[in-house]
């Protein structure tokens, strides 16, 4: 994998963690999360978010996994 694709995968992957990481923690609801992740300048199609649906059962499962 090309340097530039594993950079823009790892900050993807960084943001819908921190992303998750503030919804576990009081600080976003879960539709501000999503809201946050869809209107997001990052490459998400790289970890599998490619429309409002992917995204939301992608922060659903990062919350989930981070209990």
């Amino acid at each position: 994998m090309s340097k530039t694709k594993s950079y823009f995968w790892d900050e993807a992957e960084k943001f819908v963690d921190n992303i998750a990481c503030q919804v576990k923690g009081g600080m976003l609801t879960f539709e501000q999360g999503v809201n946050e992740i869809m209107n997001s300048n990052q490459a998400l199609e790289l970890i599998g978010i490619y429309d409002q649906d992917s995204c939301e059962e992608c922060l659903h499962y990062a919350v989930e996994d981070s209990k």
